[in-house]
């Protein structure tokens, strides 16, 4: 980079009339995520046909997501508002860091276990296959394992303080830093990639050589196996390609082939990637996912319902001028003025199975 680049780097960095745009930039990435995804915690854990193996491990990709929407982004706002500097004290130093890493960690641990599930399920199709139980414990070993894994970087994080102004660092020495950098490059990135490629490429050889099922049922569970596959093949991808800006930046950064303060904009560029990936997932499960894009349809539906009486699909409500408060379960809505209201509904606010018709009167 010329001398005349890296100047202009630098007072990009120094004029802070760019700031509103990237506050706006990561505020609305955040918000896409968390509604993205809270809707994915929701259409998994509140829909009983979507209670798979497959599909919880789908809601651990949202939880990882979450994770960073909650955690990483709106602590990244107020230092960005503050020229990038630490402002969170001694004690968040050893935290925040190495938790916003092992986000990624559960991201790429659950993208493996999930094309380790659907290689088993296609080589011993006969054999036992995993179930939500099993979903469950793997996602208790993921976060178990990405917490254990930042454990090193904890301990190196060192937070100072010089005439007022704070600082969180990480204490290697030089040859430290970059086998760490490199590590984590191998095992959040390369390793589990060639994994989920080898798996892949056998589970696509092995449904491209199967001949067309002899019944209907056959041929149905065939295409579905096809189309699970595509998705998870898709969201890979989508990982791979967001994720990887960020391992090259500091890769070159650790070797001395980019300098971080002098490529600022570079450096942005690649944590938007990042955080963009948070809230990436919901659209790829909407489009490409019949079921997911059903629920999430009725979902809305019910959302726009409970806030602005609408129509349900599953029955009728005669609502007044008054405001209608649904609630979950079984508890009473509250009216304002005398009005008799039939509900029938058995969506998002009961049980899947479980249809509620109540009559509400007010006293005159």
């Amino acid at each position: 980079m010329t001398n005349q680049n890296m100047t202009e780097q630098k007072d990009f960095k120094d004029d802070r009339s760019h700031v509103a745009v990237i506050v706006t930039l990561l505020i609305f990435i955040m918000v896409i995520a968390l509604i993205g995804n809270i809707i994915v915690v929701i259409v998994v854990t509140k829909k009983k046909r979507m209670q798979t193996f497959t599909n919880w491990m789908i809601l651990n990709l949202s939880i990882a997501d979450l994770w960073v929407a909650l955690l990483s982004i709106p602590l990244d706002i107020p230092m960005e508002l503050n020229n990038q500097r630490w402002i969170y004290g001694k004690t968040l130093c050893s935290l925040i860091y190495p938790l916003q890493t092992s986000s990624v960690y559960g991201s790429v641990f659950t993208l493996v276990a999930l094309s380790l599930s659907r290689f088993w399920a296609i080589a011993k199709p006969f054999k036992r296959q995993p179930n939500i139980f099993a979903a469950k414990v793997i996602i208790a070993a993921i976060w178990f394992c990405s917490l254990v894994v930042v454990i090193p970087y904890m301990l190196v994080l060192k937070y100072s303080e010089t005439n007022g102004v704070q600082s969180c660092s990480e204490n290697w020495t030089d040859k430290q830093r970059k086998t760490y950098t490199i590590a984590i490059f191998v095992f959040q990135y390369v390793f589990p990639l060639m994994v989920i490629s080898i798996a892949y490429t056998y589970i696509i050889r092995e449904l491209c050589s199967q001949k067309n099922g002899e019944n209907n049922n056959c041929r149905r569970k065939q295409q579905e196996s096809k189309k699970v596959v595509k998705l998870l093949c898709i969201i890979t991808l989508v990982f791979a390609i967001c994720i990887l800006p960020y391992h090259i930046f500091a890769l070159c950064v650790e070797f001395g082939i980019l300098n971080r303060e002098s490529n600022y904009i570079l450096n942005l560029t690649c944590y938007i990637f990042l955080y963009a990936h948070s809230a990436i997932n919901p659209f790829i499960y909407n489009i490409f996912n019949t079921e997911f894009r059903d629920s999430f349809k009725e979902l809305c539906k019910a959302l726009l319902h409970f806030l602005f009486n609408y129509k349900t699909m599953n029955g009728n409500a005669y609502v007044s001028r008054s405001r209608l408060s649904y609630l979950p379960g079984n508890r009473l809505s509250t009216i304002s003025t005398n009005t008799i209201i039939r509900v029938r509904y058995s969506k998002y606010f009961a049980d899947d199975n479980m249809e509620l018709e109540n009559t509400f009167l007010e006293d005159d």
